[in-house]
């Protein structure tokens, strides 16, 4: 055989091999240790040889390291939107209490309403108040039906698990449905979702669990901040998504009144634990972690968030394609 150096200067790395030498590289390497047991203890011995096992033991060293780094990379994405989906929770808790104190004793109150009203004779019937109308009620029912069906939609979309897994994602079909899974919470508050991407095969190779942490809780964001004591403008929320340079860019803008006045520095939001959201007792309600969330996210894609200086909050983050 001839003799190979094992100096570690004289071997290519992995960045230094095209992905067509690194594969028929392996492939010799395979070959040749196949070849071991056919030959004698010398020859076992020789430079090649050791090379070719180095590599090999090399590859699977990368390969379980690579494995176990994927694996991580899914645990903190799960992670990251069972904490989203707390904070979105947390952030509609009082619209969720009020559906639930309606919901225990609400068919009782139906069966009284609807035996009232067969007492009435027909005149009655025409001018009796709507919430003592059983018709009236039941239209009120199937309202509230709808919004718990949202929240059980929302709750079972989020851990789906094909939404763990890493694939290519159409960004115009994905933010079509996240406005539809968004449209009923955010009509009962009169804001208005819009999307807007030209390029109907933009795509992006990602977690859909991951663009979920990052919309959702961009979203939930601007619902809070359309409530804040003061604003009374539109209540509009615009996202746009383009190809720019290799990378895929999100613009994300509320017509809200914007970043809280009692921030100093507009970077603190992206500091974990980092609130200015407080109840009317001037207490600290909120968690800091969505705007936290976002920017790890964000990371994770090898991108950046870049704070907008239009009117209201925006939002420009760049991942790569």
């Amino acid at each position: 055989m001839i003799g190979v150096s094992l100096n570690k200067k004289n071997t290519p790395t992995d960045e230094e091999l095209n992905p067509k030498q690194e594969e028929d590289a392996e492939r010799l390497a395979q070959k040749i240790f196949d070849n071991i047991k056919n030959e004698s203890k010398e020859a076992q011995n020789e430079p090649t040889t050791t090379l070719a096992l180095a590599l090999l033991k090399e590859k699977a060293r990368t390969r379980e390291i690579d494995d176990r780094l994927e694996d991580m990379k899914k645990e903190n994405s799960l992670l990251r939107v069972f904490a989203s989906s707390g904070i979105t929770i947390a952030s509609f808790t009082h619209e969720l209490d009020s559906l639930n104190a309606r919901l225990g004793n609400r068919f009782d109150q139906l069966k009284i309403l609807i035996n009232s009203y067969y007492d009435m004779d027909q005149e009655s019937r025409l001018t009796v108040q709507d919430f003592k109308n059983p018709f009236k009620r039941i239209e009120m029912l199937k309202r509230d039906d709808e919004r718990v069906k949202n929240w059980i939609k929302y709750s079972l979309r989020t851990i789906r698990k094909d939404k763990r897994k890493r694939v290519k994602i159409n960004i115009r079909t994905y933010l079509e449905n996240l406005r539809e899974d968004w449209t009923a919470t955010l009509g009962e508050r009169q804001v208005v979702l819009n999307i807007s991407v030209n390029e109907p095969n933009l795509s992006l190779r990602a977690y859909e669990i991951d663009l979920d942490c990052i919309f959702n809780n961009l979203i939930i964001n601007s619902a809070d901040a359309f409530k804040r004591a003061g604003f009374s403008g539109n209540r509009g929320i615009n996202i746009s998504a383009e190809a720019i340079s290799g990378k895929i860019s999100f613009h994300y803008r509320d017509t809200g009144p914007g970043l809280s006045k009692d921030i100093q520095n507009p970077q603190d939001i992206f500091r974990p634990t980092f609130t200015t959201k407080t109840n009317n007792l001037g207490e600290e309600i909120g968690t800091g972690l969505g705007m936290w969330l976002i920017e790890k996210t964000i990371e994770e894609y090898g991108g950046k968030a870049i704070l907008g200086q239009e009117e209201g909050f925006g939002l420009i983050m760049e991942l790569k394609a």
